[in-house]
């Protein structure tokens, strides 16, 4: 009988220590973004037609109590005029090229919990960029049209590198309600810009110490914190000085058959809702953009999907 109560003794300690186990924390997530102007069910295929990236997220030191997460990320965007389907220079109403990047990027917080948000990128546009095959692929496996013709007046190829810093306070006004202040900035041979915004959040959510939101969520220590339902709302005014993929690439004389005017001032919204629960987080998202050249016929609209998946 006693050798009977000590292994049951044995059973509930190992249980126990199993159970704390699986209360550490997560050390690395993996996440995918599809961004796509189909997603709206408008029949748009301009202007950003197509953004697909990969990013891998994990704590920047062996520490388990770090705030710090670092991010590698490759991707692609691919921009189109109005309608990919035209054949002729002068339909062309926004430069066609797509973006190719690898990134680092690194997330970390001040003494009063203000986020800190830095990267840089090596990229390319033109040809080398694989927008053309990309764009045929994909339509070919939908059965859509055939956007070859339109590919003949891209940008010409530019190979460069781009910095960014972004700064973001919370402000909270009640538990399942908060505003947060936005301000960044972007230097390099692709993008020259400074953005203000703001981010409205409404639902259940973590602060930004452990959000999936700013990916962010490595450092929440225990399985219940990584679950979040909320609603937002993301409004952007952003001033640019130069972007490459309307402008060309910047130490090229012959930039291609079809550049555009920059727009200096674009406004961006997005709406959307986020959904977390054990080692997933799903993100759906309407964006809307005003005119980034003068060329183009009209605004735009796209979607997000985002799907992130933590592990150890």
């Amino acid at each position: 009988m006693k050798k009977s109560y000590i292994s049951i003794l044995i059973f509930l300690i190992y249980i126990n220590i199993f159970s704390q186990n699986n209360k550490d924390f997560y050390t690395k997530e993996f996440g995918i973004i599809s961004e796509n102007d189909a997603y709206m069910l408008l029949g748009d295929d301009g202007y950003y037609t197509n953004g697909l990236e990969f990013y891998v997220n994990w704590k920047s030191k062996k520490n388990k109590d770090s705030l710090k997460i670092a991010t590698f990320s490759l991707g692609q965007n691919i921009y189109n005029a109005q309608n990919g389907n035209y054949s002729k220079l002068i339909n062309i109403d926004r430069p066609v090229t797509a973006y190719l990047y690898i990134s680092y990027k690194q997330t970390q917080f001040t003494k009063n919990k203000e986020m800190i948000k830095w990267g840089v990128s090596i990229a390319s546009i033109g040809p080398i960029s694989f927008g053309k095959e990309t764009q045929v692929f994909i339509h070919h496996l939908f059965d859509m049209y055939d956007p070859k013709k339109q590919w003949d007046f891209q940008l010409k190829n530019s190979i460069g590198i781009n910095g960014e810093l972004t700064w973001i306070k919370e402000i909270p006004i009640k538990d399942n309600f908060e505003i947060q202040a936005i301000a960044g900035a972007r230097a390099g041979l692709f993008f020259d810009n400074i953005k203000l915004g703001s981010l409205i959040r409404w639902g259940k959510f973590n602060n930004n110490l452990s959000t999936s939101y700013w990916n962010t969520r490595l450092n929440a220590k225990y399985k219940n914190s990584h679950k979040e339902f909320f609603f937002y709302y993301q409004p952007s005014l952003l001033v640019y000085a130069y972007n490459a993929t309307i402008e060309g690439g910047a130490f090229r004389k012959d930039k291609g058959p079809v550049t555009g005017k920059l727009n200096p001032l674009l406004y961006h919204q997005i709406v959307g809702i986020m959904k977390t629960w054990n080692r997933y987080a799903l993100n759906l998202a309407i964006n809307y953009q005003t005119k980034e050249t003068s060329l183009q016929e009209k605004t735009q609209w796209y979607g997000t999907i985002e799907l992130k998946y933590l592990f150890k």
